[in-house]
């Protein structure tokens, strides 16, 4: 997967969670809903805590370092890699917390 590819994400709903999608994307071009199965059911589509990195990575271990500047701090300071969670399949990054305004810098090596 390169990016600018297109790419589908199926996301099972469960009914009452906030369910996350898996695959980094930049916009939505079409959402398919299965049939409602009861009152009360909504869907919205957003945004989470999860970073796109721009090449893929071959193990967890390819992520080095991740840097945070927090809203309106002069520098970045070094993150904790065990606050992360790292999918291989998909090259994302999520930080334990994000908060608005914050700036991050992300440092691995690219598998390919």
């Amino acid at each position: 997967m390169d990016a600018g590819d297109l790419i589908a994400d199926a996301v099972v709903l469960d009914g009452t969670a906030t369910v996350e999608g898996d695959k980094p994307f930049v916009t939505i071009d079409k959402i398919i809903l299965p049939a409602r199965t009861g009152p009360g059911q909504s869907v919205a589509a957003g945004v989470t805590n999860r970073f796109g990195l721009h090449f893929p990575i071959g193990s967890a271990s390819d992520v080095i370092q991740i840097a945070r500047k927090a809203s309106g701090a002069t520098s970045y300071t070094i993150e904790p890699l065990t606050s992360l969670t790292i999918d291989v399949n998909f090259a994302t990054v999520k930080p334990g917390t994000v908060s608005a305004g914050d700036s991050f810098q992300f440092s691995a090596l690219a598998s390919q």
